[in-house]
């Protein structure tokens, strides 16, 4: 579980220029979710991350592990937005292999670690001789990700990880963070995309002015939030608000289904 205790998090604490990030007076969190993470830019989704990751203290408040993990940077692994921009090494397997190294992981299994990692986002084992900088942008992003893969952290943070990839890498990603839940792993999806938010994840934490709007249930969330739903989100709730059973999913397939169910026969 993590819990967060009266946590808040001011910049320039303490100087006339000192500014509300995000307050948090009471939030547990279960290890076996899939979080959406929404909310409009400046409502202090990225604050609650960092606070979360332990990229940052709070200036206030708590944060309480449990149990609590023997080592707290390999507990977390963050994809930062565009983390293809993060690459430097020459080959893909000096890449993984620097992430192992900096997290500690055994050296006698790097091998079966990054074949694992690359088997993940859909890359063959031989990228690892490749120059990551001569890849496809989807190719950099799968070999990013790959690098926080690697190390198995307990806990996935996604800041827009599908953002501006080709549609097969995007089903490529979503897949593998879907398999990474699966595995055990909690993960902390951020994404503007409310379509997305409601097929991969199974809560949401809304966020608004610098603290945490609602909590819950995806689409129970999702479809109270006060925002311009998509045209399919709109058209889910409308079905839900007639049978509370409805599949909520955004697809092809089941709006075919919805339709050959609830559409008026002709005669």
């Amino acid at each position: 579980m993590i819990q967060f205790k009266d946590v808040e998090y001011t910049y320039f604490d303490k100087t006339p220029f000192q500014r509300l990030a995000l307050s948090i007076d009471s939030l547990k969190l279960e290890m076996n979710e899939y979080y959406g993470v929404v909310g409009k830019t400046g409502s202090g989704k990225s604050t609650f991350l960092k606070i979360l990751t332990h990229l940052i203290e709070p200036s206030k408040g708590e944060i309480i592990l449990e149990p609590r993990p023997d080592n707290i940077r390999k507990f977390f692994g963050f994809v930062f937005q565009q983390p293809e921009h993060q690459l430097f090494c020459e080959t893909v397997q000096e890449e993984l292999e620097f992430s192992l190294k900096n997290f500690d992981v055994d050296e006698s299994l790097w091998g079966e670690k990054i074949q694992e990692a690359l088997k993940m986002v859909a890359l063959p084992s031989d990228f690892v001789t490749k120059d990551p900088m001569l890849l496809s942008g989807g190719q950099k992003r799968r070999v990013a990700i790959a690098s926080i893969l690697c190390y198995e952290p307990q806990v996935l943070v996604l800041d827009e990880p599908t953002a501006g990839v080709d549609g097969e890498s995007k089903e490529i990603l979503l897949q593998a963070f879907l398999k990474y839940h699966q595995k055990g792993h909690c993960i902390f999806l951020v994404s503007h995309d409310l379509n997305l938010i409601n097929n991969e994840c199974s809560k949401v934490l809304s966020f608004k002015n610098y603290s945490i709007e609602k909590v819950g249930k995806t689409f129970e969330v999702l479809s109270n939030l006060d925002v311009d739903l998509s045209p399919s989100l709109k058209l889910l709730k409308s079905f839900k608000n007639i049978d509370s059973s409805v599949n909520t999913k955004v697809s092809k397939d089941n709006f075919l289904s919805l339709r050959k169910k609830y559409a008026p026969t002709r005669t």
